[in-house]
């Protein structure tokens, strides 16, 4: 999904996440590329030491949260990126998925 823009305000788009369920295959290929990825929360809040016991979760825990931070992966995403480093990127992503085929 896109990220969405709104005539009221201004977006300073410093994250671009998506999930996947082979995050980590991605990353390595991007990197491989010479792509830098992030994983902005890899423990769920609910998970760090601070907060464990602190917030209502059911006996279960919280399963969308914890694969979630299983998923996701943040690309570049900064005011430098020109549009061949984007397409750059575009370009390694789609032969990742190609090459799944």
């Amino acid at each position: 999904m896109l990220p969405k823009r709104r005539a009221e305000a201004t977006h300073v788009f410093h994250q671009y996440v998506i999930g996947l369920t082979e995050r980590d295959r991605l990353r390595n290929w991007l990197h491989v590329a010479g792509i830098g990825t992030g994983i902005h929360y890899p423990v769920p809040v609910h998970l760090q030491p601070a907060y464990r016991g602190r917030l209502a979760a059911g006996p279960s825990g919280l399963g969308v949260t914890e694969r979630a931070a299983r998923q996701i992966l943040s690309l570049p995403m900064y005011p430098q990126l020109s549009e061949e480093m984007i397409d750059c990127i575009i370009t390694q992503i789609h032969g990742f998925f190609s090459q799944r085929s």
